[in-house]
C-alpha cells in the first residue's frame, strides 16, 4: 500500500511531485469533510472553503496531467509501457500455418 501511494505521488522522473501531493491532500481533506458532514448536521463547512479546496485540487491535478502530456509531446520522457512483463511468455507455441 505504501509503495502504491509513493508511486502515485512521484512523477515520471522518480521525484516527488508537489502538484500531486497538493491534489492528493486536497482530495483527501474533501472526502473526510464530506464524510464527517454526512453524520453531523451541526458541522457544516463553508461552501466557499469547499469550493476553494475543490478548485485547488482540480487545478493541481490538471497541471500534473498537462505536464505529463506536454513532456511526452516534447519527447523528453517516454510513456510508461503497458505490457505486463511479470508474466512469462510461451515461446514454444508455433505460429499457425495459413
Amino acid at each position: 500500500m505504501k509503495n502504491f501511494i509513493v508511486s502515485m505521488l512521484t512523477d515520471e522522473r522518480g521525484s516527488t511531485s508537489s502538484k500531486r501531493v497538493i491534489g492528493f491532500i486536497c482530495g483527501l481533506s474533501l472526502c473526510i469533510t464530506m464524510f464527517i458532514n454526512g453524520f453531523t448536521k451541526s458541522l457544516n463547512p463553508d461552501p466557499i472553503l469547499v469550493n476553494a479546496v475543490l478548485t485547488l485540487a482540480c487545478v493541481s491535478l490538471g497541471a500534473t496531467t498537462f505536464d505529463k502530456f506536454s513532456a511526452m509531446i516534447k519527447g523528453t520522457t517516454t510513456p510508461t509501457p503497458t505490457v505486463d512483463t511479470t508474466q512469462p511468455t510461451d515461446q514454444t507455441t508455433p505460429s499457425p500455418q495459413i
